[in-house]
């Protein structure tokens, strides 16, 4: 065991989310973990500091228990085989290769019935910071107009079903990982009826978490976060990769 020293780096641990911070990330959000490759932290304190330079970050719901593991990764977390992805291009973000791109998966069938437009060949930038999954509104408005019972209201947002089968699946280096309806549709309040609830849109409908954004990479929140293990390796400067496991 080693200790890590970081002086005058100020810490803060939210363990009651307050108002503005629910309304900012949502109420289930782990954390913003600050992986920025430029970071003064990041660069010259943490990677000169571990030996194994790897980063394990599980992201949970709030209560579930997250981690943010450094120099290690844990086991008993996930199952399967760590699959490996080199970073993107940007000197600053940690970026994937959508090769296979944004899909919709009927899992009653086993069919992916749509690609969403210009997703496949691209690099998607990971965000512990953000709740959601946002895309260029081109793309966003693509992949509404295919979920089935999908709605746009008159300002120009989606709503969809709150119930619901249709999986959101990433093709990232030749893995497809899949992220189950109730994991991308935000929940009714749980104090109210679910037949009352509408977030605009009408009884029964309810805002999902993919939004439309201005010109930009794709970013993969917490929404994505959640469903895998993940693991940044720093190993080799200039060459960093990201890690993907099934969660156990």
């Amino acid at each position: 065991m080693t200790t890590l020293e970081v002086p005058g780096q100020s810490i803060l641990v939210v363990d009651q989310a307050g108002l503005h911070l629910t309304k900012s990330y949502g109420t289930g959000v782990d954390g913003i973990i600050g992986l920025n490759l430029r970071s003064p932290v990041i660069e010259s304190t943490v990677i000169q500091n571990i030996q194994k330079t790897e980063i394990a970050v599980p992201v949970a719901t709030a209560g579930k228990g997250g981690e943010l593991l450094l120099n290690a990764v844990d086991k008993s977390r996930f199952c399967g085989p760590i699959r490996w992805s080199n970073r993107g291009p940007s000197p600053y973000d940690w970026s994937v290769l959508m090769d296979r791109g944004i899909q919709l998966h009927d899992p009653i069938t086993d069919t992916t019935f749509f690609t969403v437009p210009e997703t496949d060949r691209t690099f998607s930038v990971l965000d512990s910071g953000s709740d959601g999954i946002y895309l260029r509104r081109p793309m966003y408005h693509a992949l509404y107009e295919r979920i089935p019972g999908a709605m746009q209201l008159p300002n120009g947002f989606w709503r969809v079903p709150c119930r619901g089968i249709t999986e959101l699946v990433f093709g990232i280096e030749e893995e497809l990982y899949r992220i189950p309806y109730e994991d991308w549709v935000k929940k009714p309040n749980m104090t109210t009826s679910s037949s009352h609830v509408h977030w605009g849109g009408g009884p029964g409908m309810c805002q999902a978490k993919v939004y439309g954004s201005s010109p930009g990479p794709i970013l993969l929140g917490a929404a994505f976060l959640r469903t895998v293990y993940t693991v940044f390796d720093f190993s080799r400067p200039g060459h960093e990769r990201v890690g993907f496991a099934a969660l156990a």
